[in-house]
């Protein structure tokens, strides 16, 4: 049975002043007992404000890496890619310094640059020491979306790759997700997510045993406790 914290506020400030908090105390502690800190973080528009606070922490950035839970395949350059809103937000100011793992390799084509991406990821600290996880209302975490073809794949227990990628993903851009072997390969996954709608699908995962939602796999779980951020 997965332990989860819920960890509920009624304003996003007060939100992202308690996660920059326990953010900056574990990525300290991976440092001081590792020389070494290793984070997974969440793409998209949630996250972002967030991300340009922490980016002024003052703890060892040089020895922490940091990569994506997912990633369209686009160059970084383009403002739809997850590495773009993280160089844009977070690796600033004192978080300057710190190393970025890339999903997206250069070749265009998706299935040329996964192999590229998965030994490039193999150069990354694990067990990491953070996962932050948004959550979609289809329930979808990292780019395991319900009606992606891979999504399958890449929630698979047996499938021991750091990465999946997935094709077809909605009319949006290919791209290329940790498979839920790796978002669980942490001490703790943060899960953040607002609103009232989103609490709604939350709820409806932690009853939903028979795994219709990809969160569910987050949710119902022995191996990794989960910390649910959330306000209205």
């Amino acid at each position: 049975m997965t332990q989860i914290t819920e960890k509920k506020f009624t304003r996003k400030q007060a939100l992202f002043d308690q996660l920059f908090q326990d953010t900056t105390t574990r990525l300290q502690k991976a440092v001081a007992e590792k020389d070494m800190a290793s984070v997974l973080l969440s793409g998209g528009t949630t996250p972002g404000s967030f991300y340009d606070v922490l980016s002024h922490a003052d703890i060892p950035w040089d020895k922490i890496c940091l990569s994506v839970t997912d990633e369209r395949w686009v160059p970084a350059t383009n403002p739809a890619s997850c590495e773009y809103l993280v160089r844009q937000t977070l690796m600033q100011n004192r978080a300057a310094t710190a190393r970025f793992f890339p999903l997206k390799s250069p070749p265009d084509a998706l299935m040329d640059g996964y192999a590229i991406t998965l030994d490039s990821l193999r150069q990354m600290p694990q067990p990491f020491d953070m996962v932050l996880l948004g959550m979609g209302l289809d329930g979808h975490v990292a780019s395991l979306i319900p009606t992606a073809e891979d999504t399958a794949r890449g929630l698979d227990p047996a499938n021991k790759n750091i990465c999946q990628y997935i094709r077809n993903p909605g009319g949006d851009y290919p791209r290329i997700s940790m498979t839920v072997n790796s978002l669980l390969n942490v001490a703790q996954v943060t899960l953040l997510f607002f609103g009232v709608e989103k609490w709604a699908v939350y709820q409806d995962a932690l009853h939903d045993t028979a795994f219709t939602w990809p969160v569910s796999h987050i949710l119902h779980q022995d191996q990794t406790p989960v910390e649910i951020y959330w306000c209205p």
